[in-house]
């Protein structure tokens, strides 16, 4: 008799933990609906860019539900290299409180050693910002393409936009 409790109270207990596990990933969102990054047009043109400057070790990050996204000026590198967004976003480059940065789309640069082989589809261009200055950059992009930037000063730090269709 004790062994049939148990195989009730283990039996009980599995279909709890399946209904419990349920639930939670119903509360995660339905993202099976989102495109694939590597079917998101342009994002093989970020990749194809980013890989020129660091082949094979730069981060990508989906920020497709988000309105506001921030990307981290380290000390050398952007973190994400490459983030992928929905039109209306912001893009909210924040900086150390040490280092002169900016952040400069490819056609903006008067050296551009890119022109030819990269096109970027949106222009922006900070101040330079220096240590005790203001330390953040925003711009919000409203259509889908690609923006490819870098740091001025730092031409090895480089980054890329994707913006998605919706």
């Amino acid at each position: 008799m004790h062994s049939q409790n148990r195989r009730s109270v283990l039996a009980t207990t599995g279909s709890l933990i399946g209904v419990s596990v349920a639930g939670c990933s119903s509360m995660l969102g339905d993202t099976s609906n989102q495109q694939p990054l590597s079917e998101i047009p342009g994002f093989s043109r970020a990749e194809t860019f980013l890989e020129s400057q660091f082949p094979g070790e730069y981060s990508t990050d989906d920020y497709r539900d988000s309105s506001d996204v921030e990307v981290q000026l380290e000390l050398y590198s952007f973190d994400p290299e490459l983030a992928v967004i929905e039109p209306d976003t912001t893009i909210h480059w924040r900086w150390p409180e040490y280092g002169s940065h900016d952040v400069v789309s490819i056609d903006h640069l008067s050296d551009n050693e890119y022109t030819g082989d990269f096109s970027t589809d949106f222009g922006f261009e900070s101040d330079m910002l220096a240590a005790n200055g203001q330390v953040r950059f925003d711009h919000t992009f409203i259509e889908p393409g690609v923006g490819l930037y870098v740091c001025t000063p730092h031409q090895e730090m480089a980054g890329a936009i994707v913006v998605t269709e919706s």
